[in-house]
C-alpha cells in the first residue's frame, strides 16, 4: 500500500499472508493513513499472488530497546551501532542524513565504505516487498513485545522488514519513521539483531526514511533479494532491554 498527496510519498506498507487472511488485510492497510494523519488524496493497494514454492522462512532478528532523554545521544548511538555492524564513520554518517530528510517511497541503497548511493533511481529507492509473518509467529512476537513496552504497530512490521534486509547479504540497516508522531527509529543487521532507539526525532517531524549499506560488488544481488525473494518470519525474535 502507498498513500500520496500530489506527488509527495506519504506512507506505505508491505505484507505477506495467508490467502485466507488477504481480504481482512487490505481493510488494515487502507486504514494505515487515515491511522496516521496523514492527508492523502491517493492510495493505491496492490495484490499479488506469490508461488508458495519459493517463500523463504526466517527468524526475527533479536529485539532490544534503548531509551534516551533526548535526540542527540539516540542518534549517537545509532551511528555507533552501524559502525559495529561493520559501516564506515562516513557511510553511518551519510545514512543518518538521508533518513532525516524528506521521505521517498523506498529504501536508499548505500555503499557501506563510501555511503554512496547505489540504486538505480534515488529519488525513489528500492522498495523492499514480498515479506511478512507467520500468523502464529506473528501473535507471539507481538505478546513478547508488549511486555517489553512496545505495542505500536510500526514495531512489529519494522522488525518483518528488518529481518529479511539482514538475510540479504546487507552489511546493516537504519530507519525511522516518517510519522510526526512516532519518535523511534532503529538500527539492525546480523551481527547487531534489532535495536529500538528513541527519541530519534522531535515530536511534529514527519522526515524519515531507510538507508540499507551493503558492499558495492554485491549490490544488485542484495537489491534482487529484497524486491522479489518472498520471505515469511516463522519464528519470533527474541526480546531484551
Amino acid at each position: 500500500m502507498r498513500a500520496s498527496r500530489g506527488e509527495k510519498h506519504l506512507s506505505g506498507e508491505e505484507t505477506l499472508v495467508p490467502r485466507r487472511d488477504a481480504r481482512r488485510t487490505v481493510r488494515t492497510l487502507l486504514s494505515r493513513p487515515v491511522e496516521n494523519g496523514t492527508e492523502s488524496d491517493k492510495i493505491v493497494l496492490t495484490r499479488e499472488r506469490i508461488d508458495g514454492k519459493s517463500v523463504r522462512e526466517v527468524a526475527a532478528l533479536p529485539v532490544r530497546s534503548l531509551e534516551f532523554g533526548e535526540v542527540g545521544p539516540a542518534r549517537e548511538e545509532m551511528r555507533s551501532l552501524l559502525i559495529l555492524s561493520g559501516v564506515s564513520p562516513e557511510a553511518a554518517a551519510k545514512g543518518l542524513r538521508h533518513i532525516g530528510r524528506r521521505p521517498i517511497a523506498g529504501a536508499a541503497i548505500l555503499d557501506a565504505v563510501t555511503g554512496d548511493r547505489l540504486d538505480p533511481k534515488p529519488s525513489k529507492g528500492v522498495r523492499v516487498t514480498r515479506v511478512g509473518w507467520a500468523p502464529r509467529a506473528r501473535a507471539a512476537q507481538v505478546r513478547a513485545l508488549a511486555k517489553s513496552g512496545v505495542r505500536h504497530h510500526r514495531a512489529i512490521e519494522a522488525l518483518a522488514l528488518a529481518s529479511k534486509i539482514s538475510r540479504s547479504g546487507a552489511v546493516a540497516e537504519v530507519c525511522r519513521s516518517d510519522d510526526p508522531a512516532y519518535l523511534a527509529g532503529y538500527a539492525a543487521s546480523k551481527k547487531i539483531g534489532y535495536v529500538r532507539l528513541t527519541p530519534v526525532k522531535e515530536g511534529g517531524d514527519a522526515r524519515g526514511g531507510r538507508a540499507v549499506f551493503v558492499k558495492r560488488r554485491e549490490a544488485r544481488a542484495v537489491i534482487s533479494f529484497l524486491v522479489e525473494r518472498p520471505v515469511v518470519v516463522d519464528r519470533p525474535g527474541s526480546v531484551g532491554a
